[in-house]
């Protein structure tokens, strides 16, 4: 079995922090067989950051550029749900995988990176652009890859 150990000092679990680090961001999820995906959205069960985009927009903010985000309270029933992924995920960890995540902060809402695309611009230099899933996965904060 692993286990997951949390820095419960560490001043990153704060749902804010982690906002800024990740949100808009390329990361890394399912380990230990890693895939690419983009963070959309973060929660902590009473607070959800995410990002506030225009339909069909999914560009990586990357840098010092702030992505639009948008801040939202949770109801009783989003809260509830909130919980229900967090054990749902626990169980799949420590059934499937063996791995024990213990106390869960916050929860990153990611889509998988399905492909790739060749991009011509004005220039008519062409660049290689990152294909995102439309579907938003849940993940938990301490399971995730960040570079």
């Amino acid at each position: 079995m692993l286990e997951i150990l949390v820095n419960a000092e560490s001043d990153e679990l704060c749902v804010e922090n982690i906002a800024s680090s990740v949100l808009g961001k390329s990361v890394f999820v399912n380990w230990p067989h890693l895939e690419e995906a983009r963070v959309v959205g973060i929660s902590d069960g009473e607070t959800k950051f995410y990002l506030e985009e225009p339909p069909g927009t999914q560009k990586l903010y990357l840098g010092r550029t702030a992505p639009p985000s948008k801040v939202v309270h949770l109801g009783d029933k989003e809260q509830s749900n909130w919980t229900k992924e967090v054990q749902g995920i626990s169980e799949y960890y420590l059934r499937r995988k063996g791995i024990i995540i213990n106390e869960t902060s916050a929860v990153v809402y990611a889509q998988l990176l399905t492909g790739r695309k060749y991009q011509i611009n004005q220039n008519g230099e062409v660049r290689l652009e990152k294909q995102w899933s439309k579907q938003v996965l849940p993940f938990v904060y301490q399971t995730i890859v960040k570079d």
